[in-house]
């Protein structure tokens, strides 16, 4: 066990079935017995929700941040096709399935990780609710971020396809979060260079939820500015589990 600020942070093994998947898991502080499930993007890791720990456990809410398969210490499958947004996406609903056992599970995806939160929620993942970060509505648009997605191995290469030709899929997660009357949350980095501010926003629209942007911040706002990323999320949250 190991100490970030003051919260007691275990490093774990979730089940999968791709074989046991790294995390950090945060105890939560008080009585509401709630997960928060932490999804980083391409390239990243379970450390790179380490900033948010702290702030999280405070409300009461157990954070979990996950390392997906391929990620830093999670073993993956050798396919690249393995690590697109939808079979990746019910690798997370699975856990969620498996975390709601003792509480109810908010969902959070950062970048590709929203896109794969996203195809969680729409394999039926029994979220509480979902938070999209720094993510978009389809594909990584043209630019610098989208030309440099050539590499390897397997994971990144496989998440890099599912950069470069991820279908807009907004309209199907409108209608499931309508049906199950599941709140939403879409959060952009005030200067965010990956997905554009304006097409989160207008992916917001689409989706029948809030908008809010963190500022002193780009396309990470949970490292560049942690406690403003804290302050959107967690009175939304505090709401969220209140009304259920």
């Amino acid at each position: 066990m190991i100490a970030r600020g003051t919260t007691a942070v275990s490093s774990v093994s979730l089940p999968s079935a791709h074989g046991p998947l790294a995390a950090l898991r945060g105890a939560g502080t008080g009585a509401t017995g709630a997960s928060a499930l932490l999804v980083p993007g391409y390239t990243g890791s379970k450390e790179d929700f380490a900033p948010l720990l702290d702030g999280i456990a405070s409300e009461g809410i157990s954070p979990v941040a996950l390392d997906l398969p391929g990620q830093h210490e999670s073993p993956g499958p050798e396919d690249p096709a393995a690590y697109l947004p939808d079979p990746l996406g019910a690798v997370v609903a699975e856990l969620v399935a498996t975390l709601t056992e003792d509480g109810p599970v908010l969902l959070l995806g950062h970048s590709y990780g929203g896109l794969v939160a996203r195809a969680a929620v729409l394999a039926g993942a029994p979220v509480a609710g979902l938070t999209l970060l720094g993510s978009g509505p389809a594909a990584l648009p043209p630019g610098p971020r989208h030309d440099a997605l050539h590499t390897e191995p397997a994971c990144l290469l496989g998440m890099a396809d599912g950069l470069r030709g991820e279908p807009d899929r907004t309209g199907d997660l409108a209608a499931v979060l309508r049906r199950r009357n599941l709140p939403g949350l879409v959060v952009a980095g005030q200067h965010d260079d990956a997905w554009s501010v304006p097409d989160q926003r207008d992916m917001a629209r689409r989706l029948g939820t809030e908008f809010v942007t963190v500022p002193g911040s780009a396309h990470s706002p949970n490292t560049e500015n942690p406690r403003g990323l804290l302050a959107e999320l967690l009175p939304r949250w505090r709401g969220w589990l209140a009304g259920r």
